[in-house]
């Protein structure tokens, strides 16, 4: 995961490979095999691209097919309800809360923070000077 710089300045780093994860396994033979649990989605966005992230964050095990068999059929676009209904089905409770990145204490991490007019961060530690995330930029 990548320390996030202060509001302002940019990350030139790549996101991490989430290496040993199950989130890389495909969910069925066929064309849509290489795409992994989120093979469904037809319109990625940084809220969709959050999603394995912060579950494996949240130390989820389950199996990627009970992630891709929870996705929304049939919808344009990923928000952030079709993103919390996905947490819901497995299992996640969530709750909205309007704060700042550097406002974020460290009992609500893992979480996502959505800034404005940025990209979702999914926020996996933070300590007095850091902030460790995952840019879906």
């Amino acid at each position: 995961m990548n320390a996030v710089p202060p509001l302002g300045e940019s990350l030139d780093v790549p996101p991490p490979e989430l290496s040993g994860s199950p989130f890389s396994l495909p969910v069925a033979a066929g064309d849509r095999a290489s795409h992994g649990a989120l093979a469904g989605i037809t319109r990625p966005n940084d809220l969709s691209a959050s999603l394995l992230p912060l579950l494996e964050t949240l130390g989820w095990q389950g199996d990627p097919q009970q992630v891709a068999e929870t996705l929304p059929h049939f919808q344009e676009s990923f928000d952030i309800t079709a993103l919390r209904n996905v947490l819901a089905a497995l299992g996640y409770q969530s709750g909205a809360e309007k704060t700042a990145l550097n406002d974020i204490v460290p009992d609500m991490v893992p979480c996502l923070f959505l800034p404005e007019g940025r990209d979702a961060l999914v926020v996996a530690d933070l300590d007095a000077d850091n902030v460790k995330a995952f840019d879906t930029a």
